[in-house]
This record gives structure tokens, C-alpha cells and sequence, in this order.
């Protein structure tokens, strides 16, 4: 990703590179970021890389779609 603003949830099933914008442009992210792998974030000499995690951001986000629970386990504590 390089120079951008985003409210919400970015999900990735690979590896992100977050390159700060060329030219100075920042990348800012209100919501939150789960990526199932590495993460490079290459801010030096280019612009800043925010991430704000916000529930309100990801709340909006998801409310327009309709979420299932696709399996359920019961991990209750027994002592």
C-alpha cells in the first residue's frame, strides 16, 4: 500500500508491504490490520505510516455484512 487513508478492517492472507507514499505521501489507517504473514513497513525516507486501531471504524465497516458462525468449539476451564 502506498499513500492512502482507510477507516476499517483490512484483512490479508499473505505477507503486507506498507510503503509510507512516494513523494511524502503518508499512509493512515483508522480501524484495524490482521495479515496471516510477515509484515514490512518501509517508512524511511518516504512518508509516515499511521495505524490507529479504532472498534468504531471496524464496527461500521462490518455492519453491512452479514457475519456466520462457522464452527463453534467449547473451551470451557475445568479444573
Amino acid at each position: 500500500l502506498e499513500g492512502i487513508t482507510w477507516s476499517g478492517l483490512i484483512l490479508v492472507t499473505g505477507e503486507l508491504t506498507l510503503n509510507g507514499g512516494v513523494g511524502g505521501g503518508e499512509i493512515v489507517i483508522e480501524g484495524a490490520v490482521l495479515v496471516n504473514g510477515q509484515v514490512q513497513i518501509n517508512a524511511a525516507n518516504q512518508g509516515p505510516v499511521t495505524i490507529n486501531y479504532n472498534s468504531c471504524a471496524i464496527d461500521a465497516a462490518l455492519s453491512s455484512i452479514p457475519l456466520r458462525v462457522l464452527s463453534w468449539e467449547d473451551r470451557s476451564i475445568t479444573e
